[in-house]
């Protein structure tokens, strides 16, 4: 915005004044303006994760003569912060296998997976798929997925192959939204388990 001086044949400094939540954050000093001049003014500001409203204060010591002086602090835009603070997530760790891959069994012997999970999430559904060169193993039976509430917390599954002679060689396991099915999380282990009739 264009300011006019007393003296048009001087510059005189003026200050910017930037308010959040009425809270002076930003104090942009020694500005000039040539008469009539436009100017774009850049600053960076550094705020808390909060909602609230800015402020601005144009020649905030009244420095500029101008048509209008009751209009310094009518300049403001409201501000919604998204995406600040601890997010929703869920993590599955501590992964063991017993028998401990690489590892040769009967069919319908049991290959049983432990681990922690850590969710903020109100439910969530822990799935384990055994794959065949990253496909469902052929005749696979698994444990049915277990619900878990938020928190941090130990859990349990198992598979076994009911008949065939198949290799194992990938578990994945996923973390799924009980409430939309989304999934969350997934961890991919190489194994090889050998199946045999």
């Amino acid at each position: 915005k264009g300011r006019r001086w007393k003296d048009p044949y001087s510059i005189i400094p003026f200050k910017n004044k930037i308010f959040f939540k009425n809270r002076l954050v930003n104090n942009q000093t020694k500005l000039h303006l040539q008469q009539k001049q436009i100017r774009e003014i850049s600053t960076i500001v550094y705020l808390k994760p909060e909602n609230g409203r800015m402020q601005f204060k144009i020649d905030a010591e009244n420095k500029v003569h101008e048509s209008r002086e009751d209009n310094n602090f009518n300049y403001f835009i409201n501000i919604v912060f998204k995406g600040f603070g601890p997010q929703p997530r869920a993590t599955v760790n501590r992964i063991k296998m017993m028998p401990e891959s690489p590892a040769t069994l009967n069919c319908n012997q049991k290959v049983t997976i432990s681990y922690r999970y850590f969710s903020t999430f109100k439910g969530i559904y822990i799935k384990v798929h055994p794959l065949t060169n990253n496909k469902r193993a052929a005749g696979v039976f698994v444990s049915d997925p277990k619900l878990y509430t938020a928190g941090s917390r130990a859990g349990k599954q198992f598979f076994t192959v009911k008949s065939g002679n198949v290799i194992i060689n990938k578990v994945l396991i996923q973390i799924l939204d009980q409430k939309t099915g989304r999934q969350l999380h997934q961890k991919s282990i190489s194994v090889r388990y050998e199946f045999r009739n």
